[in-house]
């Protein structure tokens, strides 16, 4: 991130986000981005490599949300494991061994002005297709833990999945539940590269 973080930084400003997922970020950048946005954004970090999910630890995702604009009443994380409450590094390569822990985290956040109210979670899946597909259903049964009164819920992040057809896929296993944004709204209002909108 070190020479990109002044156009990740840029790029976060001029889209003016309400609320941003973030992922992938070493202690010295989730710091930077304090100290470059902490004005404008609060931030929650998760990091799946630390025990206890604390962030400042290794590599962390987390959820940034408007200072003054948008409060958090809420915060959650987990792993993508066979126990979703306990540390594991699930994501593990076929071939090679080599292993990565994956999760999500996820809040309850409010419009200040408007007294509304959302659910977000910020997923980064597995990237080996396995493990993957595997545990796609653990983002949505935490959905439906923690956000038990139905609260409009949005599921952003790294899925480390493209939209498909597939019976079992992340993809299908997220879209029974959530809607695709992409296929939901008018091909005119979409911005950005197909690939990762």
């Amino acid at each position: 991130m070190l020479q990109r973080k002044d156009r990740l930084k840029q790029s976060i400003l001029d889209c003016d986000f309400d609320i941003v997922a973030l992922q992938e970020l070493q202690p010295d950048q989730q710091a930077w981005l304090r100290s470059e946005l902490g004005s404008v954004y609060d931030f929650r970090f998760f990091s799946p490599y630390s025990r206890t999910g604390a962030e400042g630890t290794k590599a962390a995702q987390g959820i940034g949300f408007k200072v003054g604009k948008i409060s958090i009443s809420d915060w959650h994380f987990f792993w993508a494991a066979d126990n979703p409450d306990v540390m594991t590094e699930a994501d593990v390569s076929p071939v090679t061994g080599t292993g990565y822990n994956r999760g999500g985290c996820c809040g309850t956040f409010t419009h200040i002005a408007s007294g509304v109210k959302i659910f977000v979670m910020n997923c980064h899946g597995c990237l080996f297709d396995d493990a993957n597909a595997k545990y796609a259903h653990v983002y949505v049964d935490r959905e439906k833990m923690y956000n038990e009164s139905g609260l409009p819920s949005f599921f952003i992040g790294d899925m480390n999945e493209s939209p498909n057809s597939t019976p079992g896929s992340p993809y299908m296993t997220y879209t029974e539940h959530w809607k695709d944004s992409y296929t939901e709204i008018d091909s005119s209002e979409r911005t950005g590269p197909e690939g990762t909108y």
